[in-house]
């Protein structure tokens, strides 16, 4: 979740390192859930981020479904110019 979100830009290893406490700790302060890393809970997987990534990571889906949705439609109306254009061109 957090890679899909932009938080971890790394390979997912499944390893609980520097870089996925970097990440969470990312996520938590723009989150609002800590505000820096000297905060108790900083950078841990604790049961108010899961909490917090599942309802982020909902809204985050549900949006792309709705941008890829009109991608599809722009892809369609730019294909329909293109014919338009191709014939008006005869």
């Amino acid at each position: 979740m957090l890679k899909e979100m932009g938080y971890f830009k790394f390979d997912v290893d499944g390893l609980y390192n520097k870089r996925l406490v970097d990440a969470i700790l990312e996520f938590q302060i723009a989150k609002q859930i800590v505000e820096n890393a000297d905060d108790i809970g900083a950078g841990y997987y604790g049961p108010v981020t899961q909490s917090t990534l599942e309802e982020a990571y909902a809204a985050y889906l549900a949006k792309k479904i709705k941008i890829d949705a009109l991608n599809v439609q722009l892809d369609a109306i730019k294909s329909a110019r293109t014919v338009i254009f191709d014939e008006k061109k005869k």
